[in-house]
């Protein structure tokens, strides 16, 4: 499974990739963006199957932008694992309008990394399975 992630603050970004490649051997991390603009061209191009999301970034935006703006454009084809040191609620729930998989905040323990990414594991193989039935019925 693709993935890039998202993160404007060196020392957090260097900590996930660290976790990522301990926790997470079938995840395979193809790109990493400080910035939202390159973040879009990331994901338009690469098209990653997984997203790691900070949500605040440098210059009071935030990652709801660029979902709004990939949304608007069909653009979301992806998974979305927010990855935050901001626990706020009204994050979390607009967290969830965009189908999140999970909501982690910083410092992301192990476990929790762990048990997201299989999240997203399990809904790739269902709909998988769908689709080969799909193309079976049809």
């Amino acid at each position: 499974m693709n993935a890039i992630i998202v993160e404007d603050t060196p020392d957090a970004l260097e900590f996930l990739k660290d976790l990522v490649h301990e926790e997470c051997p079938e995840v395979h991390l193809v790109g990493e963006a400080d910035n939202l603009d390159q973040a879009e061209s990331l994901i338009k191009v690469l098209k990653p199957d997984l997203v790691f999301l900070d949500i605040e970034m440098w210059g009071g935006r935030t990652s709801f932008d660029l979902l709004k703006k990939l949304e608007s454009q069909g653009q979301i084809n992806f998974q979305i694992i927010f990855v935050t040191a901001h626990s706020d609620f009204n994050y979390a729930i607009k967290a969830m309008e965009y189908s999140a998989i999970d909501y982690l905040t910083k410092p992301v323990e192990r476990s929790k990394l762990r048990d997201a990414v299989e999240k997203v594991l399990a809904r790739k193989k269902n709909t998988d399975v769908w689709m080969q039935q799909l193309d079976l019925l049809l």
